[in-house]
């Protein structure tokens, strides 16, 4: 469920400059870093010099945004070779000069680390000049090598087995996702200081969620049910991409757009996406590569002396399958080669041709959410969001703001109360916010309740940043990631799943008698209305039916709105106009006697008619009441795929299955 993390460390470089504090640290050498086990961790990845860690500085030029600097403008770099003496380092320096003067500032660094528990390397960056580091990883990846295997409880967890009939839906696995995060940040946590070999672990008040991406594997019986499925998608694609998309765009293999709210939103073919150049094929295969070069001495002689000479061939063969092609091998050599595969793959860390073939199957859904979209979700959704000051500033401050985007005649005045709170609410709304994992209670109630911040006097309301006594963090807007804002998160993401799952449209002949048989029903359904509420046109006065404008008796249908009377199946549809919709959606295209096109969504129909939204709402409304739906589709066969996650546990569960899917077999009991 979920995928990328990206968790920014405050407070590496900043120290207390108080007076006791500076006195502790002369008098008695105490440590006086603002945040001390997130200083202590930096200052150990600065000094650390073994193998499996690479770092890397990144050049960057900065411009001040209120003038113009050409390149021509800059000074030289001034370099000198990095030396570490008492967890000091000297590195190069950018010096920029101006009117106003030089700057000197760090550049930034950039690395990856390989924690020995885990199989793939965690990323990170470290920004001197404003004072954090940045840690990025794929969880999945972190916690079993590879992203087939999704962040749920696995099979043989105490939380999957004590809710073997719960586990399969989504709803359960939104309801311990949040504690099952943080127990990752804890491990995660746990894992930077056992491998830097510190003693105190990040504190999570200093710890900000600048990225999270949530996914789902959705399996398909083969890898052609896979990818039909995909370019029936690509029909639907064009329906979300509403007024807050930016950019969309479609591959051969998948179709992504971008809000403007900041979240990515994808859908692709996961094992064409595991083939790639820069994929997981690579280094998987790099691993393997590894394994064998340190192990090969354990291995029998006889395996010894054949991987020596058929090395290249074996190589080529893992190669091949996970890009999914035939490797043909010399008759001569042929079953030897193929002894020394079958007997190598039983210790391999990965399965690559295990993996190549169940990622072929998956489509794999993803929504990324950056620091913007999570920032506009959490103030929107989750801030306040049962605080009556709160509703009402914030109601108000949509109808100044409504008030303002009129004509300069159709104003109305405004009191100085609605108008400081519109500013105010304004001001608070449109600046950025960090959103870290603190769990200090003030701070919980602070993000839950307006009413310190609610003057009763003037019936103002200014919403105040919870107070941070260091780091940059001092100086901005700061929430909390919490339960709350992930249940968002996830309930964006499976809208965002449920809206691609394509319902299979029936034939036309089925479909007019779906027609003529819901007119019937209607028809019966509006006179056994009328019967038996009839009570309801009695004017209690008279004791007779009323009647209307006309003279006619009024019926008990006629008090209902058409939305109600459709709700109650009260309303027939219009045959001749759902049959004509009908035959669009169904009807190919040819271009010489070649087909190039099976069907259409409703959205492609509306645009290739011109059909103004009012109208297309009332064509969709008709058809869900005949069971098409805005992301039905003409699909040539029934196409069999999942829609939980009965599939995967099934799966891992079996034995053979289990030993190709994790790379050990602790990972089957991971929470």
């Amino acid at each position: 469920m979920l995928d990328t993390i990206k968790l920014r460390y405050h407070g590496i470089l900043e120290h207390k400059q108080d007076t006791l504090s500076q006195i502790q640290k002369s008098e008695r050498g105490y440590d006086i870093a603002c945040v001390p086990s997130i200083h202590a961790l930096y200052r150990a990845i600065l000094a650390y010099k073994k193998s499996n860690i690479t770092i890397q500085k990144v050049y960057k030029r900065r411009i001040d945004t209120h003038e113009e600097i050409t390149e021509s403008e800059f000074l030289q770099r001034e370099n000198s070779p990095n030396t570490i003496n008492q967890f000091q380092q000297v590195r190069t320096m950018m010096q920029l000069k101006d009117a106003k003067g030089v700057k000197e500032m760090n550049l930034r660094i950039n690395g990856t680390y390989r924690v020995p528990s885990s199989e793939n390397a965690v990323t990170f960056s470290i920004n001197e000049n404003a004072g954090f580091m940045d840690f990025e990883f794929s969880i999945p990846k972190y916690l079993y090598g590879h992203s087939l295997a999704e962040f749920i409880p696995q099979g043989g967890s105490k939380l999957a087995n004590n809710n073997y009939l719960l586990r399969h839906s989504f709803d359960f696995q939104r309801k311990f996702l949040y504690s099952r995060l943080i127990r990752v940040i804890e491990k995660f946590n746990s894992d930077l200081c056992q491998f830097f070999e510190l003693e105190e672990l990040p504190d999570f008040k200093y710890i900000e969620v600048r990225r999270l991406d949530l996914c789902y594997n959705q399996r398909f019986k083969t890898k052609s049910d896979a990818l039909q499925y995909l370019e029936a998608q690509k029909k639907l694609k064009t329906v979300q991409n509403r007024k807050n998309a930016e950019i969309s765009q479609d591959y051969e293999t998948a179709f992504s757009y971008v809000k403007r709210s900041g979240s990515y939103s994808k859908v692709y073919h996961k094992g064409s996406e595991y083939s790639k150049t820069q994929g997981d094929l690579k280094k998987h295969f790099e691993i393997n590569k590894a394994f064998i070069q340190d192990n090969l001495h354990t291995f029998s002689e006889q395996f010894q002396d054949g991987f020596k000479q058929y090395r290249n061939e074996i190589y080529m063969y893992y190669t091949n399958k996970g890009k999914g092609l035939k490797t043909s091998f010399s008759l001569d050599h042929k079953d030897k080669i193929q002894a020394l595969i079958k007997y190598i793959n039983r210790h391999l860390p990965y399965d690559i041709p295990f993996l190549k073939k169940e990622m072929d199957k998956i489509l794999r859904y993803e929504i990324s959410m950056s620091s913007k979209s999570l920032t506009y979700l959490y103030k929107n959704r989750v801030f306040r969001k049962d605080c009556e000051f709160h509703k009402d500033a914030k109601k108000t401050y949509k109808a100044v703001k409504n008030n303002y985007e009129r004509a300069l005649d159709d104003q109305v005045k405004l009191s100085s109360r609605e108008v400081k709170i519109y500013r105010s609410f304004h001001k608070w709304a449109n600046r950025p916010i960090s959103l870290v994992l603190d769990i200090d209670p003030y701070h919980q109630h602070q993000t839950k309740s307006g009413k310190h911040d609610y003057d009763v006097n003037t019936g103002n309301y200014d919403i105040t940043a919870f107070p941070y006594d260091y780091t940059v963090l001092s100086n901005r807007e700061v929430g909390m990631f919490n339960k709350a804002l992930l249940n968002v998160l996830f309930d964006e993401f499976q809208g965002f799943v449920n809206h691609f799952q394509i319902k299979k449209i029936d034939n036309y002949e089925t479909f007019r008698s779906k027609v003529y048989d819901y007119n019937v029903k209607a028809e019966e359904n509006l006179k056994a209305y009328n019967e038996n509420h009839v009570f309801k046109v009695i004017d209690l006065k008279t004791g007779q039916r009323k009647k209307n404008s006309r003279g006619r008796l009024v019926k008990p249908s006629d008090l209902l709105t058409q939305t109600e009377k459709r709700d109650k199946h009260l309303k027939k549809v219009n045959t001749n106009r759902v049959l004509m919709i009908y035959r669009e959606l169904i009807r190919d295209e040819h271009i010489n006697d070649k087909l190039v096109k099976s069907g259409k969504s409703l959205k492609e129909l509306k645009e290739e008619m011109d059909i103004p939204t009012s109208t297309f709402n009332r064509w969709v409304q008709d058809l869900e009441l005949l069971d098409v739906h805005i992301n039905s589709l003409k699909l040539e066969k029934e196409i069999e795929c999942t829609k939980d996650f009965k599939e995967y546990y099934f799966t891992t569960a079996g034995m053979n299955y289990k030993d190709a899917f994790y790379t050990t077999t602790t990972h089957y009991q991971y929470f």
